[in-house]
């Protein structure tokens, strides 16, 4: 006797065979799954699985770190930001405090007796201190630095915080930050959450060197790297960069024109002179909401 297949299927909704088919691929799955369950069970205890066995069939899910890096997912800390330690700040606090003494950023920056300002990565706070503002905000990594702003500048007030989303929304008036991004593992992830912090028609400045231009130089064992810089930026990508965080660029310094100029330059030990950096800074507004 033959079956009436054909005139069976035209009978049956479209819907109600997809969604067999889907129950039979999740009956399978699941028989698989338990197969290699009782598998790793029986070796344990003879017979059924047991906690432990269960959680042996997905090792990798249970000790996977974060495959991702900044605001929203701060795990332990990587190679890169474990960098910034003791050491570190002991190295870089002098160079922040000649740049702080030798810059008028006030002028610069066109602060504002009225403007809550933050310093992303601020180091020993040596810039912030000789700001003439309302309040100062520091964002800064190396708790050794963050430790330091109380002692070496207490009329300052500095308020220290460890990353960007510690800072109140919509509480900056100006976000700046000097050499310091392309230390961040994840820049873009950084600078997004850095735009709900600021006001809207607030600023952000962000200072950098562009290294892409320095050639001639040999790479160096990165653990003997005391700079560890990840990434670098020229005038369009440094423009790119803040775009896509949600800020309206306005101008990114210098001008082409003036950047030759403005470059600086490293002698190596056969006297010949390379180009090393130059150091550009963005301007931006945020805009909307």
């Amino acid at each position: 006797m033959a079956f009436p297949t054909r005139s069976l299927l035209k009978r049956v909704p479209v819907a109600t065979v997809v969604r067999v088919g889907m129950e039979v691929v999740l009956v399978t799955a699941l028989v698989l799954v338990l197969s290699t369950v009782l598998g790793k069970g029986s070796a344990s205890r003879g017979g059924w699985p047991t906690a432990a066995s269960l959680w042996q069939c997905a090792p990798a899910l249970v000790n996977a770190k974060p495959a991702c890096c900044g605001p929203g997912c701060r795990g332990d800390m990587g190679k890169a930001a474990s960098h910034y330690d003791e050491k570190y700040f002991q190295w870089q606090t002098s160079q922040g405090r000649t740049k702080a003494l030798n810059t008028n950023f006030n002028s610069l920056f066109q602060t504002r007796p009225t403007d809550v300002v933050g310093d992303l990565g601020a180091g020993g706070g040596h810039i912030l201190a000789t700001l003439n503002v309302s309040r100062r905000v520091a964002i800064e990594l190396n708790p050794h630095a963050r430790a330091s702003m109380a002692v070496n500048y207490p009329d300052a007030a500095i308020h220290a915080v460890q990353y960007i989303e510690d800072v109140e929304d919509n509480s900056l008036d100006l976000l700046f930050s000097t050499s310091v991004i392309e230390h961040l593992e994840c820049p873009l992830t950084e600078l997004r959450a850095a735009a709900a912090k600021i006001k809207v028609g607030g600023r952000i400045i962000v200072g950098i060197k562009n290294e892409g231009v320095q050639v001639g130089r040999q790479w160096t064992d990165p653990a003997q790297d005391i700079d560890m810089h990840l990434y670098t930026w020229a005038p369009q990508m440094l423009a790119n960069l803040l775009y896509a965080a949600g800020f309206q660029v306005d101008r990114v310094d210098p001008p082409v024109a003036a950047a030759e100029s403005a470059s600086a330059t490293w002698t190596a030990s056969d006297r010949a002179s390379y180009k090393a950096f130059v150091y550009h800074w963005a301007y931006a507004t945020k805009v909307g909401k």
